[in-house]
């Protein structure tokens, strides 16, 4: 488990995150000040209207074509960047570059906001491989999560309101992205078959390492939908409950009342929950 040093180095660390955005926001604002002032050594005027029709003009958080409907009344988007580092390549597992004894797809950050396969720090962010049923190939494998996948209904779980899209898929892997609905934030989920039939599986917000950014179990509730029917198949599956990852669970079961904390530092109420933020059960009917 996570030891309570290590989690307020981290948290120290998300708010030193939070002053540069905010040190971002103060320079950009200088420049906008000094334009209208005429400075042009601090900038032009066409640089100028550039910077205020840009923020002047927010985006919309409508993510994929799938999305629901009340996507598009949300004006901010936050996808984050897609990673660089998906797919099955030899992984540290620990802060001594230790690798991983075959290619693995990408651990965790620190977060409540990741589930991989791939041992790595830390640890209760880990989860079970899942196994094909004997005879099926790797590539049937693909094609049933493929075939399940496509039929999630966006918002179904309480999660990814802003629809999803199957960026890739071949005879061994899959790659999925999820959206949720008010800021478009993006969930990747991946699924790597082995040649023994064991499924290696990572599912993870787009957040930087150290986040402690909480996904609001949506990566969660869509594992163990995928895990639910590929078991009707035969497959074999284990849930994410609070008993396999209980930090993921008690930070993302903090009541909105309750101020903000990390993992084991919550309180023990560990009940996701029912909807992301902007999503309502009317949505969803």
């Amino acid at each position: 488990h996570l030891t309570e040093a290590s989690l307020s180095i981290r948290g120290a660390m998300a708010t030193l995150r939070v002053k540069h955005r905010r040190a971002h926001f103060l320079t950009l604002l200088l420049v906008a000040v000094f334009g209208l002032l005429g400075c042009p050594a601090f900038v032009s005027r066409r640089g100028l209207g550039v910077l205020l029709a840009s923020l002047a003009a927010p985006t919309r958080a409508v993510a994929f074509d799938n999305a629901l409907p009340k996507a598009a009344s949300f004006p901010i988007r936050d996808t984050g960047s897609v990673p660089k580092d998906l797919g099955l390549k030899p992984r540290e597992t620990n802060t001594f570059g230790d690798l991983t004894e075959k290619p693995s797809l990408k651990e965790c950050g620190y977060g409540a906001n990741c589930f991989t396969t791939t041992p790595a720090e830390p640890v209760d962010l880990l989860i079970a491989p899942w196994k094909l049923p004997a005879g099926l190939s790797s590539k049937e494998g693909i094609a049933q999560i493929e075939e399940i996948v496509k039929t999630y209904r966006p918002g179904q779980l309480g999660v990814d309101g802003g629809g999803w899209k199957i960026a890739k898929a071949t005879d061994s892997y899959f790659w999925a992205q999820f959206a949720s609905l008010k800021k478009g934030r993006i969930d990747d989920l991946e699924f790597a078959v082995d040649p023994d039939g064991t499924v290696q599986i990572r599912s993870a917000a787009r957040v930087q390492k150290a986040s402690q950014q909480a996904d609001n179990c949506s990566n969660s509730k869509r594992l163990n939908f995928l895990a639910t029917k590929l078991r009707e198949k035969g497959w074999t599956t284990i849930d994410t409950t609070p008993s396999t990852n209980l930090f993921y669970f008690r930070t993302n079961g903090v009541p909105p009342a309750v101020q903000e904390c990390i993992g084991f530092q919550c309180p023990p109420d560990v009940t996701c929950p029912e909807f992301e933020p902007g999503l309502t059960a009317a949505d969803v009917k």
